[in-house]
């Protein structure tokens, strides 16, 4: 296999494991954003294809361009990954400054560098979501479009190799690495993994709060 230690494998890597920020995000307002234009454009004699790409698509915009934004966010904040991949990001040169170099000037500029373009990344996002064309919202949900037995077996095969690559691939091969009885039964890692969940736990839910007390805010102030 080629070598996945460049900018294009890492890439590729990366897409594989952040691709629900956007899906996820989709999926979620897919479901109720759009579907009466969806039908009312359908009443007209439009295809699905025409429909999705005239309508449907722009009233997703807000949702893509928010996951993206988190998919980016994400992939500037990684270090393990890129450093295994022997990636120079911001992320890997902060930390060989800090800890490799023991020179904390250079690494808390790059961190107000990178701290910077996260800013502008954000104002950006806001900008390009700030737009009225998003459809509406409603209860009603999409009617299943049918496909043939061809088109059904291509996209299950797409969707499951998606699968298979991003996820059953490297969950078999980390099985094949390690040791279960250990991994599982070792009073060390049964600490890690408690205080693994305990601090995604507690991260989620301050999370939670500070995005709801902002958007009461940006509610409350653009009113």
């Amino acid at each position: 296999m080629p070598s996945v230690r460049n900018i294009l494998g890492a890439s590729l890597i990366m897409s594989l494991a952040l691709y629900p920020y956007i899906f996820l995000l989709m999926k979620a307002q897919i479901k109720h954003l759009g579907v009466p234009l969806f039908k009312a454009a359908k009443t007209l004699g439009k295809s699905d294809l025409t429909v999705i790409k005239t309508v449907l698509l722009p009233a997703l915009k807000p949702a893509i361009i928010a996951g993206m934004i988190l998919a980016m966010l994400e992939t500037l904040a990684d270090f393990g990954g890129v450093s295994t991949l022997r990636i120079e990001t911001f992320t890997v040169a902060i930390y060989n400054a800090w800890f490799g170099y023991q020179d904390y000037f250079s690494g808390a500029r790059l961190a107000g560098i990178l701290f910077t373009f996260v800013v502008l990344l954000l104002l950006l996002s806001r900008k390009l979501t700030d737009s009225k064309k998003v459809g509406s919202i409603s209860n009603d949900s999409f009617d299943k479009i049918s496909l043939n037995k061809t088109l059904g077996i291509i996209s299950t095969s797409a969707c499951s190799l998606l699968f298979l690559v991003a996820f059953g691939l490297p969950l078999i091969q980390l099985i094949i690495w390690s040791d279960l009885k250990e991994v599982f039964l070792s009073s060390s890692n049964i600490t890690l993994f408690i205080n693994s969940g305990f601090l995604g736990f507690i991260t989620a839910l301050l999370i939670i709060i500070t995005a709801l007390v902002l958007g009461i805010l940006m509610q409350v102030l653009i009113k």
